[in-house]
């Protein structure tokens, strides 16, 4: 079993397409579903009501916003699985790979990253070029962290064991949890694999100043910790 934690805030107009999209796949019924939903309201929960029946789904819905990375964590914590994905809610991430991400941590990968940046990957043509430029910028700045091609992308996979052993040292003030976790796990020569980033259908993007403002001085700790943290 794969367990998928899918954290989302305000995305009923995109998950039950995403949802669809994973009911269709061979290994749906091996897939156990968290999803962590941050919202308001109930809508993005009501969304999904009509799944129930053919996605074997847990749902967390938290009193308030406390952040994506928390989210993944909280998701994390919530699966029953050895195996962990972490896909966006908002349909830009294929769940075509989910399968992939999965029998690479089976092979005995602590972490695999799904990237736009090796070959065969990319993004539509619809995301913005300040996106994109944002994107490249981040990347940049944080490659000499773990050498990740795409340490940003949020479609990743984890083992269990894994998780659970790094956890005490996580500290998520960001959106990046996949970053903190490569870093603090202290893991060279992360497995990548291609994929073709879709933008948003519905809603529009949670990035904002203080989300960026947020990334940067998670990267500074980040730096921080990698030289001054004791061997733990």
């Amino acid at each position: 079993m794969i367990s998928l934690i899918i954290p989302v805030y305000n995305e009923s107009e995109n998950l039950p397409d995403l949802l669809e999209k994973i009911a269709s796949l061979e290994v749906s019924s091996s897939l156990e579903l968290v999803i962590v939903d941050d919202s308001y309201d109930d809508l993005t929960l009501k969304s999904t009501e009509s799944f129930n029946s053919r996605l074997n789904i847990k749902y967390l819905h938290r009193k308030k916003r406390l952040g994506l990375a928390s989210a993944v964590i909280d998701g994390f914590n919530e699966a029953s699985s050895g195996i962990l994905v972490c896909m966006d809610g908002d349909g830009s991430h294929p769940p075509q790979k989910i399968d992939e991400l999965g029998a690479m941590i089976r092979e005995g990968h602590s972490m695999v990253m799904a990237s736009r940046n090796v070959p065969g990957g990319g993004a539509d043509s619809e995301w913005s070029s300040v996106r994109k430029l944002i994107s490249k910028i981040c990347n940049l700045l944080v490659r000499p962290l773990t050498g990740i091609k795409d340490p940003m992308s949020g479609f990743f996979a984890v083992s269990k064991d894994f998780f659970e052993s790094v956890k005490p040292r996580l500290k998520p003030i960001s959106y990046k949890i996949a970053l903190e976790l490569a870093v603090k796990g202290r893991l060279k020569g992360i497995p990548e694999i291609p994929f073709k980033f879709e933008e948003r259908k519905a809603g529009s993007s949670k990035v904002n100043f203080s989300v960026i403002g947020g990334m940067i001085y998670h990267f500074i700790s980040l730096y921080c910790w990698r030289v001054f943290a004791r061997k733990v």
